[in-house]
């Protein structure tokens, strides 16, 4: 008799938990299957806005890119492979092309730039560190303004390295487009060697955020 209870009541036991792990299967699966169109058609959605962006910026510059010999800048810079990095870049944040994110790595506290290499006295001699954002007003019909921030830059230069002899520091005292940027002056002088290529729809937004 008491056996039979027992078993009685794993039996029902048995059937709730079979019930409930059918039910949250399916609702679960409901739910998944909403969120993978979900996100298919926001990224069809972001595929139609590039495409319009890009067809934008070949109307307004393409023939000047032609002329000039500067690759197309709305071709994304190759992918590459985690294992292609050196070992100690393989752990860091990567963009969406697979390079090393520096700022993100700063932000989370994975890397602490020195100050100085040679001179400590010189550093403290150095401006407090300048964190204010800048916005470069374009006027454009295609591309956003740009968002420039101080305090993402400080984490590695000195007010030295950019001014005067890159940016003159007073507000209208830089008159440059992004053609100087792709021939390597102004902006160009890091970006596309030490610092994220200046071409590719997701890198143009990094900077023309506004």
């Amino acid at each position: 008799m008491y056996l039979r209870k027992i078993r009685f009541l794993f039996n029902w036991v048995c059937i709730f938990a079979e019930i409930f792990l059918v039910y949250g299967l399916a609702y679960g699966g409901v739910h998944d299957i909403a969120d993978i169109n979900k996100r298919q058609e926001q990224h069809k959605k972001l595929e139609r806005k590039n495409a319009e962006f890009i067809k934008k910026i070949k109307e307004k510059i393409g023939s000047r890119i032609a002329k000039l010999g500067i690759p197309k800048p709305w071709v994304s810079p190759p992918k590459i492979k985690t294992a292609e990095l050196p070992l100690a870049l393989q752990f860091f944040p990567k963009d969406s092309f697979g390079y090393p994110d520096w700022a993100a790595a700063a932000r989370k506290n994975l890397i602490n730039p020195r100050e100085y290499i040679f001179n400590p006295k010189e550093a403290e001699e150095e401006d407090k560190e300048y964190d204010k954002d800048i916005i470069f007003k374009l006027n454009d019909d295609v591309m956003p303004d740009v968002l420039f921030s101080h305090k993402t830059h400080n984490f590695w230069l000195s007010c030295k390295n950019c001014h005067p002899s890159i940016f003159i520091d007073k507000k209208g005292g830089n008159n440059f487009d992004m053609f100087d940027i792709w021939r390597g002056k102004y902006c160009g002088r890091c970006h596309g060697k030490v610092s994220f290529m200046p071409k590719g729809i997701d890198n143009c937004r990094r900077c023309h955020s506004k």
